[in-house]
């Protein structure tokens, strides 16, 4: 059964390895990357329901789940740091009432148009507001910022909701959890810190401490508080340290950071089922979410062209979306909710795809012009000098 496990996964990764090595060699958009991975895992689906070649251990998929979403969030706190962290009024409060407002409305559209539970519909809208910077770079602030505490969140909603006691005892348990997650944070933090004061970073060392992340999740949750904050405040520590600084690591190895991106969005379409009937809700609260989002940008950011608005709105759902989407499908949402997010996910990279394609042909035009302007002046110059 192991050895099936492995195998499968290598056929994913083999899949995702072509696919990436014709995006590079067409010079694709990320987001029409993603979106064919995405495609491709619902295209193997369809063949292994025919041929039963892939099936995948529900055990597995629980661990590659948190695996994941450990690694991301580990990933995420290491950027929480001054040199990319440059939150104003306009950036915080975009998010924040992009956030509020989304819980509201979009919460209540999703629990009366798929008759869900009103938890779930509040993780939904949470989950909603992430953030993807790969197309346009102005949304660097606010991803940073807003991406690890939307995680968080919603991690703590579902542990509160596990909690059977009354609601003053619920709050000192869920106290509890927390300063234990950064009670273990902290901890870690000084002890990485110290073993690796002199150290000049390597692969080997990004290794260790993705399994260092991973140790201290597992460590904290059997201490009964929150892995993931404890992951955060790991994060956040060295993403602060001089370590970090010195040897100025950024992000972890992109051939890891590669290859769960391909192993969550190809999972993504062979686990989840696109049902048809909920494409429409999905557009529906899409084009609502887009439109909540364009009115608090204008407000914001009175002084931005219509075109630089509108990139701003569609930001792409990418990376945070689909793990937290992957997690929650597992254990958490119904079948409706989780099919509806996959829609979304689809509909917002198909978006920003062709966003993508005309800003490309722009360049490309902007760059063909200097070329010939370029000429031009030069060609003039030499012109004069042989004269």
């Amino acid at each position: 059964m192991i050895v099936w496990q492995i195998i499968n996964i290598a056929i994913l990764l083999a899949i995702g390895g072509i696919i990436l090595y014709v995006r590079r060699k067409a010079k694709g958009s990320l987001s029409l990357y993603k979106l064919t991975l995405l495609l491709a895992g619902f295209a193997l689906y369809f063949i292994s329901t025919q041929t039963h070649i892939l099936n995948f251990d529900k055990e597995l998929l629980d661990n590659f789940a948190v695996f994941l979403l450990v690694t991301l969030t580990f990933e995420l706190s290491i950027r929480i740091n001054p040199e990319n962290i440059h939150m104003n009024s306009k950036t915080l409060g975009v998010f924040v009432w992009t956030l509020i407002i989304n819980i509201v409305i979009m919460g209540l559209l999703a629990s009366y148009l798929i008759n869900i539970p009103t938890m779930q519909a509040i993780i939904f809208a949470l989950i909603l507001t992430t953030i993807e910077y790969f197309m346009v770079e102005e949304l660097r602030k606010e991803g940073d910022f807003a991406n690890p505490l939307i995680i968080i969140f919603a991690l703590s909603i579902v542990y509160f909701m596990t909690l059977n006691n009354q609601l003053f005892y619920n709050i000192g348990d869920f106290l509890r959890y927390m300063l234990i997650g950064l009670a273990t944070g902290v901890i870690s933090g000084i002890i990485v810190f110290k073993l690796m004061n002199n150290a000049k970073i390597s692969w080997v060392h990004e290794l260790a401490l993705l399994c260092t992340a991973v140790v201290v999740y597992i460590f904290t949750i059997l201490l009964g508080g929150s892995g993931i904050f404890s992951i955060i405040i790991l994060g956040v520590f060295f993403g602060n340290s001089y370590v970090r600084k010195k040897n100025d690591m950024k992000s972890f190895s992109p051939f890891i950071f590669k290859s769960l991106e391909i192993l969550l969005f190809l999972i993504i379409g062979f686990m989840i089922p696109f049902n048809l009937k909920f494409f429409l809700w999905a557009l529906l609260i899409f084009i609502i979410y887009c439109i909540i989002r364009y009115i608090i940008i204008s407000i914001y950011h009175k002084t931005y062209s219509m075109q630089n608005k509108l990139l701003l709105t569609f930001a792409p759902k990418g990376m945070v979306y689909a793990a937290l989407l992957l997690v929650f499908s597992i254990e958490f949402f119904s079948v409706s909710l989780s099919s509806m997010m996959a829609w979304i996910l689809i509909i917002s990279l198909l978006i920003a795809s062709g966003i993508e394609f005309v800003e490309g042909k722009k360049i490309k035009r902007l760059e063909e012009l200097y070329v010939v302007l370029k000429n031009i002046r030069y060609g003039r110059k030499r012109d004069l000098k042989h004269k």
